[in-house]
């Protein structure tokens, strides 16, 4: 899994920043969300394809100062995917979009945004998510949704929960990703990571299930119980749906090396008669073999 906390970044803060309209960079400076988001508005003057790449330029220099300065970091990234977010800018600059969606989910899943700006981070996030979702990339979407999931490990209980319903509710095909990134971040609350993701999914509870299972670390059967609880059903109804998924991959596999195998055989056999079939041939005419002529 890729540590979006680890993605390259600009190696000099100050230079990242200096390439800002200073209205632009005093207001990122002073970490308020609203004010970055109107300097980017009046500066853009209401061209979508100016907004997104002030955009970018913000979410560039954010990623840059997570470490440094965590809460103007949020505050960036906030402002510049509330900007990604809007259909004019999705349409005018679909590449600064993307790069905007990406430098956000790097600073949410920063470890000292993480630590230190947890709650701020994780409602940036689900936008990220939200905003990943209707640009209709998935690859950036599980990247977003990747990014939520770390911080959301990091909160308390009840704001994880409703973090990764969050997530999950604007993607559903994350729930397995989503789940198995926060239980891997948090193993002691990967039940309740679980069956919030498996709630707020369409009919993948089982996936989930079997997938968080087999983080290291984590109670299976406290799984099972959660989503049982999250979906509607019995704890040992997820166990036996779990256990028929595993039996169907592993009978699979079984088969395809069963015919791998019985391919290789038929092979030999056919080299093993034909060349006894060549020997008898050669045996069974000694007189011929031997004859000459008279």
């Amino acid at each position: 899994m890729v540590n979006l906390a680890q993605a390259d970044t600009p190696s000099d803060t100050e230079a990242g920043d200096g390439a800002l309209p200073p209205a632009l960079q005093a207001a990122l400076a002073s970490g308020n969300q609203a004010a970055i988001l109107a300097a980017i508005n009046t500066l853009a003057a209401g061209n979508p394809a100016q907004q997104a790449a002030l955009a970018q330029q913000v979410a560039t220099a954010a990623q840059a100062m997570a470490a440094t300065n965590p809460a103007a970091a949020v505050a960036g990234a906030g402002a510049a995917t509330a900007v990604a977010s809007l259909p004019a800018v999705q349409a005018a600059a679909p590449n600064a979009v993307q790069s905007v969606l990406t430098s956000t989910a790097a600073v949410v899943s920063n470890p000292t945004v993480v630590a230190q700006q947890g709650s701020a981070a994780a409602t940036v996030a689900v936008s990220a998510v939200q905003t990943a979702v209707a640009t209709g990339n998935t690859a950036i979407t599980n990247t977003t949704a990747a990014a939520a999931a770390t911080v959301a490990a990091s909160l308390p209980t009840a704001q994880a929960t409703s973090t990764i319903q969050a997530v999950v509710t604007a993607a559903p095909s994350t729930a397995v990703t989503v789940a198995v990134t926060a239980s891997t971040a948090n193993p002691t609350n990967a039940a309740t990571f679980a069956g919030a993701a498996a709630g707020a999914s369409s009919g993948q509870g089982t996936a989930v299930a079997a997938a968080v299972a087999n983080v290291q670390g984590v109670s299976s059967n406290a799984v099972f119980t959660q989503v049982a609880n999250a979906t509607g059903t019995t704890t040992e109804a997820v166990q036996s749906n779990v256990a028929t998924a595993n039996n169907t991959t592993t009978n699979t596999t079984n088969t395809q090396t069963a015919d791998n195998s019985n391919t290789g055989n038929t092979n030999d056999n056919t080299v093993d008669g034909g060349t006894t079939a060549n020997n008898n041939t050669v045996s069974e005419n000694p007189a011929q073999d031997s004859a000459s002529p008279s």
